[in-house]
């Protein structure tokens, strides 16, 4: 509806006596008579605006000559209030302006004049915008039971007598003074909603907030906003993470995983201390490991806040390492793809002759035990008969059976994961040469102390396989 102008000045026109034109010998038309009275008698009345600085050192000025307040404001035509208002302040700081309310300029100020106010006059205002803290409400509890005014007991916490007796009517209504929960809005969804966006979740973990939102209300307008049923989700329990990354494991692979769990899950540590452990890995010059960054907007493209990327890696070397309970064994880089004649020349070359330092420093009651996985190089036939051969030479050694599918069980996983990231924060080198060295020196740096709580903990491994019941586990 438009506003009618018109009428707003034809109601201001007669409310002031303007409707009637001018008559020879009649007399003016004065409107209403309680309105023309009070415009007739209406003289001119002080400003109610802030005062200029120079009317502000009139003021002062008259103040000192011993003028009174009446007589200031007739002479200045202020009202007597803002003529009191500085009156009081001169007495009671020294100074008549009135401090910035910006929080910096008042700062200054506080520390200008520190010396100058007096400490008497320098009172803590009552009134705090803060919430009212739990030793406040506890205050005013106490007060409450000794049965304290709401003046005294305002004066005491430092707060108005109005947030006081709101407190004091809580403490009657409820005998404590306990922050209630406040009203929210009401839910978009029900609770018959609720229950399938979780059921959703539960049912199909891969399921984004956009699948969810759209199985549960399809075609229906309007409906809740995604971000909605993230917050029923995070609600529930279910925040999205990033899958781990985990081996595929068939039934018969997870029947012989609890099989070996079983077995060996009360293996004691001086079992674990004569097992020596072996797997192989394949570090890259540059990973692709996702990591994060921080930077400004418009930032994005920064060279030190880009993840860098080359074809193939940029180069990429094998190796084979071997530990135990003693400390790091030999390690070996490995010369193109990983065969079993290649398997076997470190069989012969590095495992046996170990195994016989091993044997000799040990003493003559130690049994060995070799593990290595089901690999098909490790299982193939030139390897285990000379495997056999050297179980038929010596009767101090023997090698453990391992089930398919089972890097969690391995802690030589663990010995290869940290060198990875130690190699993900260091400088890459800048050719495999320099990668097979750097390698070679962290496999060579691996704390004891460190081996040895990962043997320690095949036990716990164990244990995990059991209660998975042969599934993934957290290792």
């Amino acid at each position: 509806m438009l506003y009618d102008y018109r009428n707003y000045e034809m109601r201001k026109r007669r409310r002031l006596g303007l409707t009637s034109p001018d008559l020879t010998g009649v007399e003016k038309n004065p409107g209403p008579k309680g309105r023309a009275k009070r415009k007739v008698a209406k003289v001119l009345r002080p400003s109610g605006k802030y005062l200029s600085q120079a009317k502000s050192d009139e003021i002062v000025e008259r103040l000192e000559q011993g003028q009174t307040i009446s007589e200031i404001s007739a002479a200045l035509n202020v009202k007597k209030r803002s003529v009191h208002r500085r009156a009081e302040r001169i007495e009671q700081t020294g100074q008549y302006y009135q401090e910035s309310r910006t929080p910096k300029t008042r700062k200054l100020n506080e520390e200008k004049n520190k010396e100058n106010i007096d400490p008497r006059a320098a009172q803590i205002s009552p009134y705090k915008v803060l919430k009212t803290s739990s030793d406040e409400r506890g205050q005013i509890k106490y007060g409450c039971i000794q049965g304290d005014s709401v003046r005294t007991i305002a004066e005491v916490v430092g707060r108005s007598k109005s947030t006081t007796h709101r407190w004091i009517s809580r403490y009657h209504k409820t005998s404590d003074v306990l922050v209630m929960p406040r009203s929210r809005h009401p839910k978009v969804t029900s609770p018959y909603d609720d229950r399938s966006i979780v059921r959703s979740a539960l049912k199909d973990p891969k399921l984004t907030a956009v699948d969810i939102l759209r199985s549960v209300y399809p075609g229906m307008e309007p409906r809740p906003a995604v971000r909605t049923i993230r917050n029923r989700l995070i609600g529930a329990g279910l925040k999205a993470h990033r899958p781990l990354r985990k081996p595929l494991l068939t039934t018969a692979q997870k029947r012989k995983r609890l099989a070996w769990a079983k077995e060996h899950v009360h293996m004691t540590q001086e079992d674990l201390k004569h097992v020596i452990w072996s797997d192989e890995t394949t570090m890259r010059l540059f990973t692709s490991r996702i990591r994060y960054v921080r930077y400004r907007p418009g930032e994005a493209l920064r060279d030190d806040a880009i993840q860098k990327t080359v074809k193939f890696g940029g180069g990429k070397a094998s190796f084979w390492g071997c530990f135990s309970f003693c400390g790091v064994g030999p390690i070996r880089k490995i010369e193109g793809n990983m065969d079993a004649k290649q398997y076997h020349t470190i069989l012969v070359s590095e495992v046996m002759p170990y195994i016989r330092r091993r044997l000799a420093a040990e003493g003559h009651d130690v049994v060995l035990t070799y593990q290595h996985d089901n690999d098909p190089k490790h299982t193939a036939i030139i390897n285990k008969n000379y495997l056999n051969n050297q179980l038929a030479k010596e009767a101090r050694f023997r090698i453990l059976s391992w089930p398919s599918q089972s890097p969690d069980m391995n802690p030589i996983e663990h010995c290869w994961g940290l060198i990875k990231q130690k190699l993900a924060w260091r400088r890459r080198p800048s050719n495999v040469n320099g990668l097979v060295e750097l390698v070679k020196a962290e496999w060579q740096a691996l704390p004891l102390e460190f081996l040895q709580k990962l043997i320690e903990s095949m036990p716990r491994r164990c244990r995990a396989v059991i209660k998975a019941k042969g599934g993934s586990t957290k290792y």
